[in-house]
């Protein structure tokens, strides 16, 4: 199972050769994980403007019940240790604290001003970004101990991991050196940081370390038109190999299905079955989104250019439909993932107003044409 921060998740029982979208009762716009306790149990928490959300599934995700809803406090993180025992860390020194499996939260006081991500550890070792620096707890987050005060911020943590006990990896952004990487190999006291070539252009958000000097992190290159992007290195972050997909989605997690096979999952929908050892990969997308749709002239005479974004590979019908809705024409094109544009003469209908929609076999968008 695999998720994406706006409330994408799929499922597979076959290493992605095939997939299902599971329905999440999220808001749309809202920023959100999930965690998957067992083969039925799932938690989302949300965060939704003012709010903060959490909703529960004891049956993989085919109903879902409300377990919180507040604006008391802000959540940023719910970290589950059990079906019954989770906490949700918040802004301004609080966090609420369940041990029914969320049918009642307990506000507790903290000592943490603005956490960020974390990562567990066993069943009750909690590592977490602050702004200054990391927490960890060991009593499942009832108690915190500080460190890397000097050494880790100021920061805005994207993502923490545990290769074990005491190794902590660490991805985000420090000005005015933009992004970073990190780790720490005595649970936080000391960390080694570096900055990524070209810093203010990638953008980290998800990682996976095999070892200490092989690993891999995914983000998005804002200088190349938000491509999602793979960063490798095999000597602790000193160097790095780039593989730009030419995906226009912004990398946000990374599973290792084996020891060569790794999957993706970005923003539009998009999963991403990528093979460390071979290029080109295959793309995967659950959500076959339709975006921008432009026609170029418009209002126009003999020619047209129509073209459109498309976040999957598909197979798309083009059609012309007049003021009523009658079709006048259907254009049957293998459209690609990323910007597609066609040219169609017009120099033949009569003057007035047309529409040109497109489907991809799930969604579909039209936008009007003016032929004078």
């Amino acid at each position: 199972m695999i998720g994406t921060y706006f409330g994408y998740l799929i499922n597979s029982n076959d290493d992605c050769n095939t997939i299902s979208e599971i329905n999440t009762p999220i808001p749309t716009g809202a920023g959100c994980e999930f965690q998957r306790l067992d083969s039925n149990t799932i938690f989302y928490s949300v965060l939704y403007g003012n709010y903060s959300l959490i909703y529960k599934s004891t049956n993989e995700g085919n109903t879902w019940t409300q377990k919180l809803y507040t604006d008391t406090v802000l959540g940023v993180e719910l970290i589950m240790f059990d079906s019954l025992e989770g906490v949700l860390l918040c802004y301004q020194y609080t966090s609420l604290h369940t041990y029914d499996g969320g049918n009642t939260w307990l506000r507790l006081p903290t000592q943490m001003l603005a956490p960020d991500h974390y990562a567990k550890d066993g069943d009750s070792t909690v590592c977490i970004g602050t702004e200054n620096g990391v927490g960890i707890s060991k009593d499942r987050g009832h108690t915190w101990v500080f460190n890397g005060i000097n050494a880790f911020g100021p920061i805005q943590h994207t993502r923490i991991s545990y290769l074990n006990k005491d190794t902590i990896l660490d991805i985000g952004h420090v000005n005015p050196d933009g992004s970073y990487f990190a780790y720490s190999v005595d649970a936080g006291v000391n960390c080694t940081k570096f900055s990524f070539p070209s810093p203010f252009y990638f953008d980290p958000y998800g990682l996976f370390f095999f070892t200490m000097d092989e690993g891999y992190l995914v983000g998005t290159n804002n200088f190349n038109n938000d491509n999602g992007t793979i960063y490798k290195t095999i000597d602790r972050g000193l160097t790095w190999s780039i593989y730009d997909t030419h995906i226009p989605s912004n990398f946000g997690c990374i599973h290792f299905l084996n020891d060569s096979i790794a999957l993706i999952g970005g923003s539009k929908g998009t999963l991403l079955k990528w093979n460390k050892n071979a290029w080109p990969t295959s793309v995967i997308n659950t959500e076959q989104e339709i975006n921008t749709v432009n026609l170029y002239p418009n209002p126009a005479n003999d020619f047209v250019h129509l073209y459109y974004n498309n976040t999957a590979t598909s197979n798309i019908e083009i059609y012309l439909q007049d003021a009523i809705g009658n079709i006048i024409g259907i254009t049957k094109e293998n459209a690609h993932i990323g910007n597609n544009d066609y040219y169609f003469n017009i120099s033949k209908l009569s003057s007035g107003i047309y529409f040109y929609t497109i489907f991809n076999g799930v969604k579909s968008k039209s936008i009007k044409l003016i032929k004078y």
